[in-house]
């Protein structure tokens, strides 16, 4: 997959180095492995690794807390994507339960509620407006190159081909489903069971598919 948007992007990132093990990072491993499917779990470590290199791009190399912070809360961002609960949104839903899972794993509370919020915002489209005045934005920019191919071009090529061969946007098991075609069929079903909410609105009105669709990605 070479990059339609220009060969020119210079955000990268060593994957040499180890993943966050911290309490709530294991917690977060564990609670995300038990509920998504491999196609939206490959979709959030992709989205934590767009999210880590543009962060450290910006800012240098990330703190082991803002490190954990991050990678917890990309795990986590879609847990009910693919099982909506009716009449909420997925990704208030989503932060309810990191709040909960961070508290469980000794975090102080207001680390556990700056993961809650980091979920809760990344449905906000308005990514660049959002990480000038809130960092907690990574998730949603992380997640928006992943699904829309936003801010796509600001990455380096040859880094984003690698990401992809690590955790590959067609599933290798089961019915093989390219994510394009995970998160429409998911968005669909959570916007059918959440009328008002975000992704509704963006399903009915905003062509969400249609732009999923039109992302830089094959597949």
């Amino acid at each position: 997959m070479k990059n339609r948007l220009g060969e020119h992007g210079t955000v990268r990132l060593d994957f040499g180095r180890e993943l966050p093990r911290t309490d709530l990072a294991l917690a977060a491993v564990e609670a995300a492995a038990s509920q998504l499917s491999e196609g939206v779990w490959n979709h959030a470590m992709r989205s934590y690794f767009f999210a880590r290199a543009a962060l450290e791009t910006r800012g240098g190399q990330l703190a082991p807390e803002y490190d954990e912070l991050c990678f917890a809360a990309c795990l986590l961002h879609d847990l009910y994507l693919e099982h909506p609960v009716p009449g909420r949104c997925f990704a208030v839903a989503g932060a309810e339960a990191a709040m909960r899972i961070a508290l469980d794993a000794g975090v102080l509370s207001e680390r556990a509620d700056e993961l809650s919020r980091a979920i809760g915002l990344h449905m906000n489209l308005d990514i660049g407006n959002l990480l000038r005045h809130d960092p907690v934005g990574f998730v949603g920019e992380g997640a928006f190159v992943d699904v829309y191919g936003g801010l796509y071009f600001e990455y380096d090529a040859g880094w984003v081909d690698d990401l992809l061969s690590r955790y590959p946007r067609r599933e290798k098991t089961g019915h093989k489903r390219a994510f394009k075609d995970i998160v429409s069929e998911a968005m669909v079903k959570q916007a059918a069971t959440t009328p008002g909410s975000r992704l509704h609105w963006l399903v009915t009105n905003g062509h969400v598919i249609n732009w999923v669709n039109d992302a830089p990605y094959t597949e």
